[in-house]
């Protein structure tokens, strides 16, 4: 499709498309454009400007076109159902007391009123200019992968949650997901490509996938995860041909048994470690200098008691002559410095010594300073690193109660604070705006020994709704959701049911439309999906370009 036959709500919507990734700000802009595309669409298509009554005619044509506009909102029966979200946040103002938050509140969730607007004032989109927006989306989640690539390769990190440097990276790792599912879509449900196109995208789609793993996004790669499993099943039971059907049935018994195999095998060699005859160990250094064997205070990592064969005599000396961070600070995460430095010695399992310390190279020295106590964190395709770091932290927050930095265990802090939020004010919750106060009092009382930057929300969207609006709000967002899905019977359709699932999915361990990011990226596919794509379900022009 050359550029001058591309329609100019087209290239506004990929422009909305590209921002998702990339940019609040350029989405932003995106939402004014169309605005003024839906504003102004049919007031300069009559030739009588130049009349001495051109004033009046286009008065009359404004007029005219935002009458249209809005029967064509009205009369749009799924338009009406999306923007009703909306509704329930004004609603939950009322019984409010922070208008500052109220204000936030209503400015952020503000697309799921407009976009169902403009969108119901657009045609549907040709099958063409469909395929020329998920395509721009696209690249711009590649282009947002290569410069997060970037910097994993040029400077260090020491959380890969550092890789997102453009909103919150399981926002992004949701971007990165439903551009996999979209690749997938246009590679094996569209036969009309080229065979040079479809080894572009399928490059692409391969190295979405990897970045992925690279993000090392949990929440990512589970729900792209269960997505391809669904597909496996769909072939081991639908697939005309006996051998996909054979082999797809193979692998889908394979894939459980693999993860049991991998679960007793973590087991074995991470967590159940055998005890320790502390009277066998090594008692001194090859200085001469007396070791302290601990098996109960830092806990187990790699297999191996953290706190066995250390010498902080010669630690101390040894770590001033390798870095001019003091050996009793702070590492950049936060942590003790001489615990970060007792963990990076036991994964690469040496002792912690003045001679263990010397087979490190200057490298682990500044990872160490950057608060990276596992190396393995940052490698690209290491996810037992992951898990084993999950259940290190497990550990200390049983001892200590201490969940700070440790994002899969604060979530126990922010459950706790949710349902007491919730059973204390189940009715009409705590309104729109109180919500951030609501927590802050709820976390003192609590007694919480989370920071005051960990104290979140109830990184969970459907209890954040609870606290919100009591648990008559949890129920009215689960129906809002489910009649999106039922509408017209959307869920037959792959590219919406496979967007809702992410969505959903992600609901249960985000709070994902309480921030911009979460709201651009579930509104935009909504009413793209459902108000203006040209195949099921299906919608009537409303009004023509």
């Amino acid at each position: 499709m050359r550029l001058k036959q591309i329609s100019p709500a087209t290239i506004i919507v990929s422009l909305m498309a590209a921002s998702l990734p990339l940019s609040y700000y350029s989405f932003s802009i995106s939402i004014i454009l169309l605005f003024l595309y839906w504003l102004f669409q049919n007031n300069f298509n009559s030739q009588s400007s130049r009349s001495t009554n051109a004033e009046k005619n286009f008065r009359l044509r404004f007029i005219t076109n935002l009458h249209e506009k809005l029967i064509c909102f009205f009369n749009n029966r799924i338009a009406l159902i999306i923007s009703s979200i909306y509704l329930l946040y004004v609603v939950g103002s009322l019984w409010s007391s922070n208008t500052h938050f109220i204000a936030q509140e209503l400015r952020i969730k503000l697309p799921f009123l407009l976009l169902p607007v403009l969108f119901s004032g657009l045609h549907t989109f040709s099958k063409k200019e469909f395929h020329i927006i998920l395509l721009t989306y696209c690249l711009a989640v590649f282009a947002g992968s290569l410069i997060s690539f970037s910097i994993y390769l040029i400077q260090p990190i020491s959380d890969t949650r550092e890789l997102s440097p453009f909103m919150p990276h399981i926002r992004f790792s949701l971007n990165v997901c439903m551009a996999v599912i979209i690749l997938f879509y246009l590679l094996f449900k569209e036969s009309h490509l080229s065979l040079a196109t479809r080894a572009s995208l399928f490059i692409l789609f391969t190295w979405l996938i990897i970045f992925l793993f690279i993000l090392k996004s949990i929440t990512g790669i589970s729900l792209l995860s269960i997505f391809f499993v669904v597909q496996i099943a769909h072939l081991a039971w639908y697939s005309q041909h006996l051998a996909i059907k054979i082999s797809s049935r193979i692998l889908l018994i394979s894939i459980p048994l693999l993860l049991l195999f991998y679960a007793f095998w973590f087991n074995n060699n991470y967590l159940n470690i055998a005890p320790v005859n502390l009277q066998v160990l090594d008692q001194k250094t090859i200085n001469g200098n007396p070791y302290t064997h601990d098996t109960t205070q830092y806990g187990i990592e790699c297999g191996r008691y953290v706190g066995l064969y250390i010498c902080e005599t010669e630690l101390k000396e040894a770590w001033k002559k390798r870095s001019k961070r003091p050996y009793g600070s702070i590492d950049k995460n936060g942590n003790e410095l001489r615990v970060t430095l007792f963990r990076y010695l036991n994964t690469r399992d040496l002792r912690k010594d003045a001679n263990g310390l010397g087979q490190l190279c200057q490298k682990d020295i500044q990872n160490i300073e950057n608060g990276i106590a596992n190396e393995g964190l940052i490698k690209p395709f290491n996810l037992t690193s992951r898990i084993d770091n999950f259940f290190m932290g497990l550990h200390e927050y049983r001892q200590t109660g201490n969940a700070n930095g440790k994002s899969e265990l604060q979530r126990i802090e922010y459950y706790k604070a949710t349902f007491h939020i919730i059973r204390n004010n189940w009715i009409a919750g705590v309104g729109t705006g109180d919500v951030d106060d609501a927590f802050s009092e709820t976390y003192k009382l609590m007694h919480s020994k989370l920071d005051m930057k960990h104290r979140g929300s109830s990184h969970n969207q459907y209890l954040y709704m609870g606290v919100a609006f009591g648990i008559p709000g949890i129920l009215l967002f689960i129906t809002w959701l489910l009649s999106l899905l039922f509408y017209k019977r959307a869920y037959t359709d792959f590219l919406f049911s496979a967007f809702f699932f992410i969505m959903a999915a992600s609901m249960l361990t985000e709070d994902t439309i309480r921030h911009q990011a979460g709201v651009n990226y579930c509104i935009f596919f909504i009413v793209l999906l459902l108000i203006t794509r040209p195949v099921v379900p299906k919608q009537q022009k409303c009004i023509e370009h």
